[in-house]
Formats: structure tokens, C-alpha cells, sequence
């Protein structure tokens, strides 16, 4: 059948088209009829396409047509023309590019496909520059989930979504617009097609389900679902990545990691995923808080775990966005209007900038030199970039340049960070959890010119300094604020104000331009205290002295005090920790670790005690304990009592090369605490629970320094304080509600140690509460992965019907966060498999034992016995070992000790002392098989001895 030239592409049902036998087409070449050709656009890995003119109407437009040497192939030539089809059935959408016609040019045997002219470039052209600035990147963002939710709508997915694939343009009042191009493997959701998965597409923006059924074989086998055919949750997974692209500046497919397209499909189908903000590396801070759940939603590896549309997903990460808001200026945004019709190629500079953008984005930070110079910043960003590099000059950097030693300002006037952790009795504080909300002013130091103005007052005479402070000294507006915090907040509010440089903001309403304004132009020296804006984000935070409660006003008072990429002026990095502390609110340690970092290479106090804490704790890729160890030592011999605080916790531990001292650890906590530092109170009232360390055992002391610290808004005080009520310990009445509110407070203000005493609460109803699984799983979850030990062990409990596999994770989470308890169980589980670790098991038990968990002193009796595990076989060591446990109480090591003395083994033969033994342990019998076993042996062997006597 004969196709009029110019029609939408027609495909006669009784045959195929004809392969195309096309060559180049040059200027001048006219196709299917009347589309003129005048010069090449693009080229791709299957099409051509040409700038051209529909000489009928005289309109311009884009021709695109098949690569030559794919002509002869029938199966492309359907390919290249389902996009036509597909076009029709999509239908207009002002995101998605226009196709006007389509066709086969009968002399050439060329299909063609005529398309709207965009000018501007592709989204992986623009991203070659580096990250987007953060209101383009939502409006190209909200504009593709209206793409994408149009074309889903209509049954199409298109399934090959990549940076190429999207078109950034501007419309006719330069405002940025996005196309989404080439749906010519889409697939139409329609009988059949939805239960069928073709392995097409982009490898590196490939869900699982587009592996093919072998994979889905395979990771079934592994206990993986993947969907058998695609849907619109395939193209959500493409969005995750794109996303994460945008954000970051990152190369494209660069976030897999791997070095050759066979190794995707195991990456993408069966192992687990790296969160973002770790692969992003020194990029990490440009994504927003929350960013890891989103994008690892946007990536689950069941498509019907992820967002079920575009829109939901889009529209869940512009909240994100807008909590972590960084706006640019709308001569900004004009800016990057321009750079829309700018040359794809970067300048120069682009081009070392983003070269070393990626470089540092491959590794951990290290600190350099002192004389390395400060490494290009980053383009425009959702949050400040963060080098650690020592800048060769900071006259120019600071409002309140540092003077070392570090002063360390007194809680009495103003609310610190809080730092909430487990208030164990019988733990040495081991598992002290994730820092909680930012709370308030930092451990700062003064500039000198700050410094100076203390002597304007005297005897409590604060006239003189607020008459500098009215005549525009802004170091006396800071230094009279401090003064007067903890008397007149209000007053002081007003001053921090002034020291900062910023405007009072009244109401949510006016927060966004508010936020704009604080953090463009960042803490110049003369106009702006750093100290002051980071004491005025503890007010907003928290809702002191008339200041807007709001976390967002909090960010962007701390981004104005922390050096910021393009931004050439100066900010400091006393706002870094409290950026830090978000971010580890928000669980993306690693970019928490890069704020702390660069407040820490600036000389900040504070930001070396956060940053050590995260190497204490951390995983094994950056997991530092000697370095957290020094870390600690130098900010307290500064005079910073936190690190005297998280020294004495190391000491008290005997971690980080340190020979373990309750005695120095104890004297370090009272150091601490006698100098006002919360947390020091809060381990010393530990001690004083339990008696360790030389204190008395004192529980209404205990209880005076818990009520104290938690009514100083010490979070971390708060779940022991709750601990004693309920047990009415420390002078105190049982009371569950109070109880409860305790741990209400410490779990919702970041201190898990009150979210795991929460889920017990719920499991067992108490305080009234209905018994509530799900939530207390939920609780004991969030608990555990911030870092609660005994979160895990009540996580551990509610599981109690789940795989091995998962409580085997939670317990080794425990056993990690210090919950010596879990460590023996982890071990007792290694023992138990076919090809046990013993020499792993072995140093649990150890770590268990000198903890004072008595099974674990039976358990590794054991294996020194048998000299298993790297150990000599020792008789004598297992004795002991096997005394200490019974002596503490643990009958399992009553009876092996019963035993050893009954064959005197280790130990002179005594069979008087084996009877006592048996006696002690077996009095009631063991409802263990094994222990039973051991007690009939034990019982046997002690009988044929009294029938000799007979």
C-alpha cells in the first residue's frame, strides 16, 4: 500500500517496512517529500538528527532518522518506529517532545520521524558543569513527574529515562523547561505487555525487573522479588538515580561503582545498596536531609516497594528539599537561564573544578598538610561543600576568627548540643547514641575583637556595652547577648540579631525569602559574629526569646557560618557542626563527618569532639578509635569538657590504645560535670549507681545528678532518670506516666535510648499505653540503628519469630553499640554453624567476659579447654575462668567447674568440693539438655565416690 508522503508513520498490517538503505544525508536533502535538511544536531548510538525546514509551511524543526548501517535490520526499523506511535498514543504534554509526523521516504527507504526544534541541551550536557542549582533542580524536577505521570497514565512507561534523554530548554519568558525525548522503547501497559520484561534499555538506569527472567530466577532463589514485567514503578527507578545525578553533579552510572557493564546486573539485582550520601563522597552535603530513605525507596529492588508514581516520589523529595532549603537569588536563576544556551563544553576551570569534584568524591576525608591550598569549590549548592583543607589565610574568613586555647562556654547560659546516649548501669556507656537535635550554641571561641569588647563590662554594667552595640559594634551586640541569655532571652535575641547581621523573622510565611537573604551573603567580618548566629539558631530551634521555632531558620543561620561552594565570601565554620549534627539526626553520617571535619580542621572544638565520636563509633570504613582517642585528649587539655567527657568513656572502656581505668575515667566525668558539661553528670551518675571507679554507690545521688542534667536539657539523662522512676529507686516513687513523658522527650529529641526504653513501654503496655507491637518495633528499630544497644536487644525480643538471619543483624548491632550481652550471643551463634568463626568467637567472649557477662567466661572456658579458637589448650585458665562465672552466679559454670574438679583436670582432684559444686548447680533440674547432661555426669561421678567411702 502506497503511504502519502508527510503522514504520521503507517505500517501495512500484510508486510513490514522496508529496511532503509540510507547513507548520510547532507544540507539540502530533502525527505519525505518536503522536510529539507540543513545541518547535523546530534548523533546517537541509533539515530541521526538533522536541524530541517518543512518547506510547505516553513517551519523549523528536528528530523530524526535512522543510522545507516541499522537499516538492513528489520527489528530496529520497528523500533525506531514504534516512537511515533507511541507519541500518538501519549498525546500532547508541554513536558514531553512534540512529534508532528512520521513516515518512510519511499526513495530513500529512510523512516523518519519529525519532531518539535528545542534549543537548548540535554540534562547530561548541563550536569557536565556540576550540580544543579537548587530551585532549577526542583522546577525540572516537578516538570518531569508531570511528564512522567502523563505517560503512565496512559498505560506508557518508557523505560530508558537517562540524563541524554532529557532536554532542557526555556520557554518564551526564559523560564527553564524540561522534554522528556525518545520513548522509542517504551512500553505500552496493554494485554500481555505488562507481564513481560524485555532486557532493554540503558544498563546503568535498569531496574531489576529489566534483567531478564534468568535474573529474576536467581534472586527468587535468593529470597529477592522482582517484578516479572515493567511498570511505572521501572521508570521511578531510573528517577532515583537521575535524582541523585542532579543533586550531586555526579557522573553519570558513576554511583554503581563498577568498571565494566557485566558487573550491573549483579549489583543492580542481589546486593544490597550504598546510601547515597556515602557513594556521593565529599558531595554528600549536597543532598538533603532524609535524601538516603528517599532514594533507596526510589531503588527497592520489588517494584511495588517503591513510590507507585513519579508524582509521589517528586513531591516527597521537594519537601526534603524545603527543609534542607538553600534558595538561590533570582539573579541567580537568570544566571543559569543563560548557561542553558551556553556551549555544552566547559571553560577550563569548569573542567579542573570538576575534575577534582570527582577525584575527592572517591574517597575518605584525609587530612593534609597545612600548606595544601583550598581545592576548588563546588557549583552552586543545596548545602555548603566540605573540605577539610586548612586555608593559607583565615583574615579574610572569619567573623570571629579562633584564638586557641578554645573557651568553653558554661551551660548555665546557654543550651548546648544535647548528646543523648544509653544510661546503662551496667555498661560503661559504650553505646551512647546518634547526637540529637542541634540544640543551641556551640563550644565557640571569640575573636579578638569579640574578646576586646568584654571590657565593656564591668561589675555587671552592661550600659557601656550596649551603647557600642546601638552605635553599630556588632563584637559588643554578640558579647552582651551571651551575657544575658539566661536572664532575658528576648532581649538577647534582639542582640544576636544585630551581632549576626540579620533581620527578626515573625512568621512561617516570610521564612523562605528570609532564608534566602541570611544565607547569601554570609558572616563578613565587621558586620557579623559567627558565634552570634550560631547561638541565635539554638533560639530559633528551640523557641527561646520570642525566635520562630523552626529547624529550617536554624539551617540557614548555620550555612551563613559555614563556607559555601561558589560563594567566595567568607562564613567560617562554626556553623559546620551544627549542619553536622542535622545530618546525623538524620542518619547520613558520612556528610555529617565532613561538616564535623571542616570545623574541626578550622579549630573548632566542638567539631573535633563530633567528628571523634563518629570515628569511635563508626563502621569499618572509617572507624578510627586511636585517632578518636587524641582527638578527645586534645580538646579536653583545652579546656573543652565534652572531650573530657567522651575521654573519660574511652578510659573507662579501655579503648583506643587506652589500658582500661574506671578510677581516671570516674575522675574525667567529675571534671566535666563540676565545670557544668551535662553528659559528664550523666556517666558520673552512672557510677555512682552501680559504685564503680572509687565513687560510693549512691542512688540518690544518681538520681539528683540524672533529675538535674535532664532538667538542663541534657536528652541523654532523661531515659536513666525514667529508668530509676520506674523502679522506684533513688528516693524516687514509681511512676509510669512520668515514666513515660521522660522517654517521650528524650526519644522525640534524638536521645535513642528513650525510644528503646519506649518500645518496652509498648510491648508490655505499661503507663497505661494499649500493648502495641508495630509501633514498638518501630521504636526499638529506630533505636537500634541510631545506635541504642538495648534498642536492639528489645528489637531482638519482638523478633523472636522472624529469620535467624535478621536477628543475627540486630544482636550484631548490639554487640557493636556495647551491649556486651549480645556479643556472648553472637558468639554462641558463631559456634553453633557448620564452618564456625571460633577465632571471632573467641574474642566476643573475651570482650563479654571482662565485661562481666558470666556466660561468656563459661562459653570461652570452654574453648580454652579444648584449645579452640587461637587459644592453648589451658586446664588451669579454664578453671578460672569457669570460677568466675559460677562465683557470679552462672550455675552452666558451676557444673564444668564441678566437672574439672571431679577429674582434676587444671586443678587438684576434689571431689568434696565437685559435690558442692553439683549440689549448687543441679539442686533443680536443668530444663537445657546439655546442662542436664553435665549435671547426671557431674552427679555420677560424685556418687561412685561416695560408694567407696561405703
Amino acid at each position: 500500500m502506497k503511504r502519502k508522503p508527510g503522514t504520521v508513520y503507517y505500517e501495512a498490517e500484510e508486510r513490514a517496512p522496508s529496511p532503509s538503505k540510507a547513507a548520510t544525508l547532507s544540507a539540502g536533502d530533502v525527505v519525505g517529500g518536503h522536510y529539507v535538511i540543513e545541518e547535523l544536531i546530534d548523533e546517537g548510538g541509533m539515530a541521526v538528527v538533522y536541524r530541517a525546514t518543512n518547506s510547505a509551511t516553513g517551519r523549523a524543526c528536528a528530523l530524526k532518522v535512522l543510522h545507516a548501517q541499522l537499516g538492513d535490520r528489520a527489528e530496529f526499523v520497528h523500533l525506531f518506529a514504534k516512537e511515533a506511535k507511541v507519541s500518538s498514543v501519549i498525546g500532547d504534554s508541554a513536558h514531553i517532545v512534540q512529534v508532528y509526523d512520521a513516515g518512510l521516504d519511499a526513495d530513500r527507504g529512510i523512516p523518519f520521524i519529525v519532531m518539535e526544534l528545542l534549543e537548548g541541551e540535554t540534562l547530561e550536557r548541563v550536569l557536565e558543569r556540576g550540580p544543579l542549582a537548587p530551585r532549577l533542580a526542583r522546577t525540572l524536577l516537578e516538570q518531569l513527574a508531570t511528564a512522567l505521570d502523563h505517560a503512565h497514565e496512559v498505560g506508557v512507561v518508557h523505560r530508558d529515562l537517562k540524563p541524554s534523554n532529557l532536554f532542557v530548554t526555556t520557554d518564551r519568558h526564559g523560564q527553564p523547561r524540561l522534554k522528556v525525548m525518545d520513548f522509542g522503547i517504551a512500553k505500552v501497559l496493554e494485554g500481555e505487555a505488562l507481564r513481560t520484561a524485555t532486557h532493554i534499555g540503558t544498563p546503568a538506569y535498569n531496574a531489576p525487573e529489566q534483567m531478564g527472567s534468568t535474573t529474576r530466577k536467581l534472586a527468587a532463589k535468593q529470597g529477592i522479588t522482582i517484578a516479572p514485567g515493567v511498570s511505572p514503578a521501572t521508570d521511578v527507578w531510573a528517577l532515583g538515580l537521575i535524582v541523585y545525578e542532579m543533586l550531586t553533579g555526579e557522573i553519570p552510572g558513576r554511583y554503581w561503582g563498577v568498571e565494566t557493564l557485566s558487573e550491573l546486573p549483579m549489583k543492580v539485582a542481589f546486593e544490597e545498596l550504598a546510601p547515597a550520601s556515602q557513594r556521593a563522597g565529599r558531595n554528600a552535603p549536597l543532598l538533603p536531609a532524609g535524601f538516603d530513605a528517599w532514594f533507596s525507596r526510589c531503588l527497592a529492588k520489588n517494584a511495588e516497594e517503591r513510590f507507585p508514581t513519579a508524582g509521589e516520589a517528586i513531591g516527597q523529595l521537594l519537601q526534603l528539599l524545603a527543609d534542607d532549603v538553600h534558595e538561590v537569588t533570582d539573579e541567580d536563576l537568570e544566571g543559569v537561564s543563560t548557561r542553558l544556551h551556553s556551549s555544552p563544553v566547559p571553560t577550563a576551570d569548569q573542567a579542573r573544578t570538576r575534575v577534582k569534584s570527582v577525584q575527592s568524591a572517591k574517597g575518605s576525608i584525609k587530612t593534609p598538610s597545612s600548606n595544601t591550598s583550598e581545592p576548588p569549590p563546588l557549583p552552586r549548592i543545596s548545602s555548603p561543600a566540605i573540605t577539610v583543607t586548612p586555608r593559607a589565610d583565615d583574615s579574610d574568613q572569619h567573623a570571629a576568627v579562633t584564638t586557641p586555647p578554645p573557651v568553653v562556654r558554661s551551660e548555665t547560659t546557654t543550651t548546648r548540643r544535647n548528646d543523648p546516649g544509653g544510661s546503662r548501669w551496667g555498661l560503661a556507656f559504650a553505646g551512647l547514641a546518634l547526637v540529637a537535635g542541634v540544640a543551641g550554641a556551640v563550644a565557640y571561641e571569640r575573636s579578638q575583637k569579640a574578646t576586646a569588647a568584654a571590657t565593656c563590662i564591668q561589675d555587671g554594667n552592661t550600659a557601656e556595652c550596649e551603647s557600642a552595640c546601638q552605635s553599630g559594634n556588632v563584637a559588643s551586640c554578640a558579647e552582651l547577648g551571651f551575657q544575658i541569655a539566661a536572664t532575658d532571652a528576648e532581649h538577647a535575641r534582639g542582640l544576636l540579631e544585630k551581632a549576626c547581621g540579620v533581620a527578626p523573622v515573625a512568621d512561617t510565611a516570610a521564612l523562605r525569602a528570609w532564608t534566602v537573604k541570611v544565607e547569601s551573603a554570609g558572616c563578613v567580618e565587621g558586620q557579623c559574629v559567627a558565634a552570634a548566629c550560631v547561638e541565635l539558631a539554638a533560639m530559633h530551634e528551640q523557641g527561646r526569646g520570642g525566635a520562630l521555632q523552626s529547624a529550617r531558620a536554624a539551617s540557614s543561620l548555620y550555612k551563613r557560618t559555614c563556607r559555601v561552594g561558589l560563594d567566595d565570601k567568607p562564613r567560617g565554620s562554626e556553623g559546620c557542626v551544627g549542619l553536622g549534627a542535622e545530618r546525623e539526626r538524620a542518619g547520613e553520617i558520612e556528610a555529617a563527618r565532613q561538616f564535623y571535619a571542616a570545623a574541626c580542621e578550622d579549630g573548632i572544638s566542638e567539631g573535633c569532639v563530633d567528628l571523634a565520636h563518629i570515628l569511635e563509633r563508626g563502621n569499618g570504613e572509617w572507624r578510627d578509635e586511636k585517632r578518636a582517642r587524641e582527638l578527645y585528649q586534645k580538646a579536653c587539655d583545652g579546656g573543652d569538657l565534652k572531650g573530657c567527657t567522651r575521654l573519660g568513656s574511652m578510659v573507662e572502656r579501655g579503648r583506643g590504645g587506652w589500658v582500661k581505668d574506671e578510677k581516671a575515667a570516674v575522675d574525667l566525668y567529675r571534671k566535666a560535670c563540676d565545670g557544668g558539661q551535662q553528659l559528664g553528670c550523666v556517666h558520673l551518675a552512672a557510677a555512682h549507681a552501680v559504685g564503680r571507679g572509687g565513687v560510693t554507690k549512691d542512688s540518690v545521688r544518681a538520681a539528683e545528678l540524672l533529675s538535674a542534667a535532664c532538667e538542663a536539657g541534657e536528652l541523654s539523662a532523661c531515659p536513666g532518670l525514667a529508668e530509676m522512676v520506674m523502679g522506684a529507686q533513688g528516693g524516687l516513687s514509681r511512676d509510669e506516666k512520668r515514666a513515660f513523658e521522660l522517654n517521650k522527650r528524650a526519644c522525640e529529641g534524638g536521645a535513642m535510648a528513650g525510644c528503646a526504653n519506649l518500645a518496652t513501654m509498648y510491648a508490655e503496655g505499661q503507663a497505661g499505653l494499649t500493648k502495641n507491637d508495630s509501633e514498638a518495633q518501630a521504636l526499638a528499630d529506630r533505636a537500634c540503628r541510631g545506635g541504642d544497644a538495648r534498642g536492639c536487644l528489645v528489637q531482638a525480643k519482638l523478633l523472636k519469630d522472624k529469620s535467624p538471619a535478621e536477628l543475627t543483624e540486630v544482636m550484631e548491632r548490639a554487640c557493636e553499640g556495647g551491649e556486651l550481652s549480645a556479643c556472648s550471643e553472637v558468639a554462641e551463634g558463631i559456634e553453633q554453624q557448620e564452618s564456625p568463626d571460633l577465632h571471632r568467637a573467641v574474642t566476643l567472649y573475651t570482650q563479654a567476659c571482662d565485661g562481666g557477662v558470666l556466660r561468656a567466661c563459661t562459653n570461652l572456658a570452654n574453648l580454652q579447654y579444648q584449645g579452640q579458637g587461637g587459644l592453648e589448650r589451658d586446664a588451669k585458665r579454664s578453671v578460672a575462668l569457669n570460677e568466675k562465672a559460677c562465683d557470679g552466679g552462672d550455675l552452666v559454670g558451676c557444673t564444668r567447674l564441678g566437672l574439672l574438679y571431679a577429674l582434676g583436670h587444671g586443678v587438684d582432684k576434689d571431689l568434696t568440693r565437685a559435690k558442692e559444686l553439683h549440689v549448687k548447680a543441679c539442686a533443680e533440674a536443668p530444663s537445657d539438655p546439655g546442662d542436664a547432661k553435665r549435671c547426671e555426669m557431674l552427679g555420677s561421678m560424685t556418687a561412685e565416690d561416695d560408694e567407696k567411702d561405703e
